[in-house]
């Protein structure tokens, strides 16, 4: 039977117009064609949906289910592969930019050659789910941020341990993939993949971090209610985003070279010029927390598209604001 809770897993192909999601103790995958405003409902009799990814060029959906099964189907639904990937739940799905496949459950992160689905590195077993993970385009660096707030950073190719870090809150990895930006709760740090440390900066409350696609600008969230904008060659600030409204901490970020979008644990969506720092709009959509897919670009123009957790979606045209269509997942 299928009931819709709250969000487990959601994702956008901006090439293809569709998301995918599941919900929190569902067994259905849903799959919403934006151009036709036509959802799809996948049956799959395996449990709860724990995870979901989309490769790097948005024509195949990765989901893991409790269970330990990973199933990839393209953006039709069309069912290409699956296989039992761990013994228990599969809590994490990545693709790499080579379309390598990161898998993680309650203690290890696999690689897998999707074509084969065969692991080509396990990690060693660690007492934490994995929250976020990143493998550099040669496969070779693996970097892995676990719930426990432990970050590691692997050599795949020799097994070995570079560097790892605690009490990290966020990290995000720089477009040119030679350095990463992590978030402590008094600290930002920009540090290379051999764990050299550039540059810091200070500051108490941090929780959250983001690059611009160029990678020139680095947003940091806190919880104090506002953001800031960095320079990210030279750490040092260039914008402060105030004026938050009490209880719409900023939640998830999305970033281009010349708008930051900010989507607010209240239900607010906001977004600011990145060359002059002045909000350019602001909407609500429920208060439930804001999930920032990305855009879309079609007759309409470039949409800003959104989900809360209870799966209404809404667009609007980013320079804008107007809003363009609103539906239910």
């Amino acid at each position: 039977m299928s009931f819709r809770t709250e969000i487990a897993a959601v994702v956008l192909s901006r090439d293809e117009g569709i998301i995918a999601a599941g919900f929190l103790g569902d067994d259905f995958i849903r799959l919403l064609d934006v151009r036709r405003n036509h959802l799809k409902i996948l049956k799959e009799p395996l449990w709860c949906i724990e995870s979901m990814t989309i490769s790097e060029d948005g024509k195949i959906i990765a989901s893991g289910w409790e269970g330990g099964k990973i199933i990839l189907c393209d953006v039709s639904g069309e069912r290409i592969a699956e296989w039992k990937a761990h013994p228990f739940n599969v809590f994490f799905l990545a693709f790499s930019p080579n379309n390598t496949l990161l898998s993680g459950d309650e203690e290890r992160i696999c690689m897998w050659e999707v074509a084969s689905r065969q692991i080509v590195w396990e990690s060693p077993a660690y007492q934490s789910n994995v929250r976020n993970a990143f493998l550099s385009p040669d496969g070779r660096i693996l970097v892995a941020l676990y719930y426990d707030n432990f970050l590691q950073v692997w050599r795949t190719d020799t097994g070995g341990l570079l560097w790892k870090m605690s009490y990290v809150e966020c990290v995000s990895l720089h477009p040119s993939w030679d350095r990463l930006a992590i978030a402590t709760s008094d600290v930002v740090l920009m540090k290379t993949l051999s764990g050299e440390i550039l540059w810091r900066w200070e500051d108490k409350g941090n929780y959250l971090v983001a690059f611009s696609p160029d990678g020139n600008l680095l947003a940091v969230g806190n919880e104090q209610r506002y953001v800031t904008i960095l320079d990210a060659e030279k750490g040092s600030a260039i914008w402060k985003l105030t004026n938050f409204k009490k209880g719409d901490t900023p939640y998830c970020f999305f970033f281009s070279n010349q708008w930051l979008a900010v989507g607010g644990n209240g239900g607010s969506v906001q977004v600011f010029s990145t060359t002059t720092g002045n909000r350019l709009w602001e909407m609500v959509i429920q208060k439930s927390p804001t999930i920032l897919l990305g855009t879309f670009s079609d007759k309409m123009g470039e949409q800003l598209i959104a989900v809360n957790r209870y799966g209404t979606v809404t667009a609007w045209n980013v320079l804008e604001g107007s809003l363009l269509w609103i539906t239910q997942l």
